[in-house]
């Protein structure tokens, strides 16, 4: 592997490495350690989705509604979403976030906020104008 290459590649790794690191500051923030990347991934289709019912939980996501349903109890244990009665039918629930299970769905955007917001602090202007050209070129 040419010099030039393998540093691109160990400066790309480094970049990786600290996105790791704001993803996981956002985790401990939100105390999502115990959850499951499955979980934290039901609570992203959650908030894509408004007045999503257990019914349609259980057709997205291709699991049973008595796997669905223990699903939502344990997202609750964990403060991240509450049920909520549909007000014509009483039978229908709707599975809502909480502040929390929103901030933990959207995660991912916290995490990427806060590499942007680590290399502002890191980079003159001037290299930050550097940089918003290659990005650019490259994407």
């Amino acid at each position: 592997m040419s010099d030039k290459r393998q540093e691109l590649l160990n400066a790309y790794q480094k970049l990786m490495s600290v996105k790791g690191e704001c993803t996981s500051k956002v985790c401990d923030l939100y105390s999502v350690s115990e959850m499951t990347i499955n979980q934290i991934g039901y609570l992203k289709i959650i908030d894509r989705n408004d007045k999503m019912t257990f019914t349609e939980l259980a057709e997205k996501t291709n699991i049973t509604k008595p796997s669905v349903t223990n699903l939502i109890t344990k997202l609750i244990d964990f403060g991240c979403v509450y049920k909520e009665r549909c007000s014509n039918d009483k039978r229908v629930s709707y599975i809502k976030l909480t502040e929390k299970g929103t901030n933990i769905a959207r995660h991912e955007n916290t995490a990427v906020k806060n590499l942007i917001d680590r290399m502002m602090k890191s980079l003159s202007n001037e290299e930050i104008d550097q940089l918003i050209k290659i990005f650019n070129k490259v994407l």
